[in-house]
């Protein structure tokens, strides 16, 4: 999946390169993380949910014809894994974020 580099990278625990896709969502589409992105993340991510190009599409299509919202492709990968059912959103008002207290994963940049 294009634009994974972050999710690749939290998994294996440091910082892991990757080759660049082609991707509709251009803006998250980079070889590997930031240092001190990745060193955030790290400490305050439990997760990361992955959408296809074609469900970043229709996350746009549905934000502009029921909210009359424009959506940047990148902007709309969060909508588009809550639609499509990997990001949980029963029972919730206004977002997706959920903040939990949480221990710290190792200091270590790579």
């Amino acid at each position: 999946m294009a634009g994974d580099d972050t999710k690749r990278s939290l998994d294996a625990g440091k910082r892991v390169s990757i080759p660049v896709s082609r991707t509709i969502a251009d803006g998250q589409a980079a070889e590997i993380p930031g240092e001190l992105t990745f060193l955030i993340n790290r400490n305050l991510v439990d997760d990361i949910a992955l959408a296809t190009d074609g469900a970043v599409r229709e996350a746009m299509r549905c934000a502009f014809e029921r909210f009359k919202l424009v959506l940047e492709p990148s902007g709309a990968t969060g909508l588009a894994a809550m639609i499509g059912g990997q990001i949980p959103a029963a029972g919730r008002v206004g977002g997706s974020h959920q903040r939990r207290e949480r221990q710290p994963r190792s200091a270590s940049p790579n």
